[in-house]
């Protein structure tokens, strides 16, 4: 069996090898610019299917292709860091219709995120792939994430910390 790099999953759709390593899960966490929640969470998700031995492949893109080809908010990679995550080598990319067949799962950060995968998905768009990542957690009464862009480091903290409890609520309900 072929393996395939998540950066060959992610930026080689068509590639059969990539469809033939077994995940036991896809998937893909969305925001807007892909340089802050969507990176945040997908490298959380990422680490605690490591430590777990999930075997998850978790991605993240964002909606508006603003930031397409830059690296995650610093403040994102230094939260990160500080909780012992590498989000560093993070390249912004934007969700695609395509996504929804590469996907068992599409979380989205927010209601306005889940407006434009909407858009973008077009007739592909799938209720059964694609909610909040909030919606699948009883720990939060509000599906958003709020965005930490507009904030200092303690709001990527503040959002480090939703994140991590969503995750592992998703590890949880998710794990076979």
């Amino acid at each position: 069996m072929l393996r395939c790099s998540k950066k060959d999953f992610a930026q080689n759709c068509e590639n059969k090898c990539c469809n033939s390593y077994i995940y036991t899960m896809r998937i893909l966490m969305v925001c807007l610019g892909n340089i802050c929640r969507s990176p945040m969470a997908a490298g959380i998700a990422n680490a605690l299917s490591a430590k777990h031995q999930l075997g998850w492949l978790v991605d993240s893109a964002g909606t508006s292709g603003e930031h397409d080809g830059e690296g995650a908010h610093r403040l994102a990679v230094k939260v990160c860091k500080n909780n012992g995550i590498d989000i560093s080598e993070h390249i912004s990319k934007r969700f695609r219709k395509v996504d929804i067949a590469k996907y068992n799962r599409i979380y989205v950060m927010d209601k306005n995120n889940l407006r434009d995968v909407k858009v973008i998905a077009g007739d592909a768009f799938d209720d059964d792939k694609i909610d909040f990542l909030l919606n699948d957690t009883t720990l939060f009464p509000d599906p958003n994430v709020p965005d930490p862009w507009y904030g200092g480091e303690q709001d990527f903290v503040q959002v480090f910390d939703l994140l991590t409890k969503a995750c592992e609520q998703l590890r949880i309900q998710l794990q076979p």
